[in-house]
C-alpha cells in the first residue's frame, strides 16, 4: 500500500505541465458501488456456513469549473450494510451524507486525456442500525459526524466530456463523531480525531462524471 501511494503521489504532482485544461463548465456523476462477502468453516469434515454481508452505497453529485482549474460542488450518499447469520439473525445499518467540495485540478498531458486534482471538502453524516433476532428488534445507537478533509484523485478522459476518477480519500482529515444513547437520548459520547496520511482509513474510491461544456 505505501508503494502504491508514493506511486499515486508522484504521478500526481510531478507531472503538471500541461496544455489543455479541465473546465469550465457544469458536470455531474458520483460513485456506486455494491459488494458482498460470505464465509464458511471446515471442522472434521463437517462444513458450518458463516454470516453473509451485503453492502451497497450510491453517492451523486453535482459542480461546476469557474475558470480552467477551480471548481466547487455539492455531493450527498447513501449506504446500506447488511450481515445475515446462518440462524437468520440479521444485523444493518444505513448511512446518510451530504457535503460541499472545492476542487482545483489540471491536465497532465497535452490532450487532456489525464488530470490530477485536489479536493477540499466538508460534509455531515448519520448513521441508524438494528438487530433483528426472532421477532426481536434492537435500535443500535444513532450515530452523526461532522468532518472535513483533503483528497487527492486522478482523472482520465477516454472522451472530452467523460472523466473517470481514481482518488484516495482524504490523506487529511479531522472528524467530529457524537455516538447518541438508543435509550436514553440525553446521553451521548462524543469525540474529535485527526488523521494525516492514514492508510487503515484512508480507502481508494472511484467514480464517474459527465461534463457538459468540455
Amino acid at each position: 500500500m505505501k508503494k502504491n501511494l508514493l506511486l499515486f503521489a508522484l504521478v500526481l504532482f510531478c507531472l503538471t505541465a500541461a496544455q489543455a485544461q479541465v473546465g469550465p463548465g457544469l458536470f455531474v456523476g458520483g460513485d456506486i458501488g455494491i459488494s458482498t462477502n460470505s464465509s464458511e468453516a471446515t471442522f472434521g469434515g463437517t462444513t458450518t456456513d458463516g454470516p453473509e454481508t451485503f453492502n451497497f452505497n450510491i453517492s451523486p453529485a453535482v459542480g461546476y469549473y469557474f475558470n480552467d482549474n477551480v471548481a466547487a460542488g455539492v455531493r450527498i450518499g447513501f449506504g446500506n450494510s447488511t450481515t445475515t447469520q446462518p440462524n437468520d439473525d440479521e444485523s444493518s445499518s444505513t448511512t446518510f451524507s451530504i457535503g460541499v467540495f472545492g476542487r482545483y485540478a489540471s491536465t497532465i498531458d497535452a490532450n487532456g486525456n489525464f488530470a490530477w486534482f485536489l479536493e477540499a471538502n466538508a460534509g455531515f453524516g448519520s448513521q441508524t442500525s438494528e438487530t433483528v433476532s426472532g421477532n426481536t428488534t434492537i435500535e443500535g445507537d444513532p450515530v452523526s459526524t461532522v468532518g472535513v478533509g483533503i483528497a487527492p484523485g486522478l482523472i482520465f478522459f477516454p472522451a472530452p466530456k467523460f472523466g473517470f476518477e481514481v482518488s484516495l480519500g482524504n490523506v487529511i482529515a479531522f472528524q467530529n463523531r457524537t455516538v447518541e444513547d438508543a435509550n436514553n437520548s440525553d446521553n451521548e459520547t462524543v469525540s474529535n480525531s485527526l488523521s494525516f496520511l492514514d492508510l487503515g482509513t484512508m480507502g481508494l474510491n472511484l467514480g464517474f462524471n459527465y461534463y457538459f461544456d468540455r
